[in-house]
């Protein structure tokens, strides 16, 4: 047993188990190279993206505002600063990070990256009164997702004396948006077939990602020490602002549940990462502060 894993001799790649020691097939070596780390979904060449056909100017464009930098250079030399695009001898090459954010056919060439939004009748997985499915740029995704949360939880409204009305809703919009944010930051994009979901439920908002915690991240050190899963997501996502980079995430958003008044939420840690937030109870006493609060705003 010791760090250095796996181990190879003559006869090929061999893992310790318990007392022996098994020797580990193609399968098994690619997925030991994936979990610990040694080979990054974002940094790999997509070989079916097509410059032509995939990359999108207008996506770039708008990143780079949210980011608040000037474009006065060419695409190419952007990318390659971004950390997106290496080059195969003279032909440029745009990595799976780069995809995420500068394609307009992720669907095509990352499906995984597809969020996944659901409405659930009741409390259980059983039927779907509303579902979308959002697979463009990571950044259109986030505000997609967003929106169709909103759309889903009670608000109430708050008289401000202003010509608009405060909008509060069940659970802070700040906190599910770190959420959401977190989910596609960190999530394992080696894992096909499954999607990041977020579901809402009756009594509770859902959001979920494939890939527990990151190499390196210890149930002790959760929401104390920043382990990035996905370098160059992470930063792209950090020049606009959506993540620090630091850590912080979980505890805003157990900050931010303290400051209105909503219970902590829950997090789960197997094959997916899962934060759960407990909704508030719609009753007849919050149906009727909000008429009355409407009412006097018309009156």
């Amino acid at each position: 047993e010791g760090m250095d894993k796996p181990y190879q001799c003559s006869d090929g790649f061999f893992l310790r188990m318990g007392a022996n020691s098994q020797k580990m097939n193609r399968e098994q070596i690619i997925e030991f190279l994936q979990k610990e780390g040694k080979v990054k979904f974002e940094e790999q060449f997509n070989r079916n993206f097509d410059f032509e056909k995939h990359y999108s100017g207008k996506k770039l464009i708008g990143f780079l505002k949210i980011a608040g930098i000037t474009k006065n250079l060419d695409d190419l030399i952007i990318l390659e600063n971004l950390g997106v695009l290496g080059y195969a001898g003279s032909i440029p090459k745009i990595n799976n990070a780069g995809v995420l954010f500068f394609s307009d056919k992720q669907d095509v060439l990352a499906e995984q990256a597809t969020i996944t939004c659901a409405v659930f009748e009741g409390t259980e997985r059983i039927q779907i009164v509303n579902r979308k499915d959002f697979s463009e740029d990571i950044i259109t995704n986030i505000g997609n997702a967003m929106q169709f949360v909103k759309q889903s939880l009670s608000v109430k409204y708050k008289m401000t004396g202003e010509a608009r009305r405060e909008e509060i809703y069940e659970i802070p919009m700040d906190a599910i948006r770190e959420a959401v944010v977190n989910a596609v930051a960190h999530r394992d994009y080696f894992a096909t077939g499954c999607h990041t979901t977020i579901e809402v439920f009756d009594d509770r908002i859902e959001i979920g990602n494939p890939g527990g915690l990151p190499k390196g991240l210890t149930l002790e050190s959760f929401g104390k020490k920043a382990v990035r899963r996905n370098p160059i997501i992470t930063n792209l996502l950090q020049r606009c602002n959506f993540v620090e980079n630091m850590g912080t995430g979980i505890n805003k958003i157990k900050k931010l549940c303290a400051e209105h008044n909503v219970e902590e939420p829950n997090f789960i840690f197997n094959e997916f990462f899962t934060i759960v937030f407990k909704r508030l109870a719609v009753n007849e006493e919050i149906n009727e502060e909000i008429n009355e609060e409407i009412n006097e705003e018309i009156n």
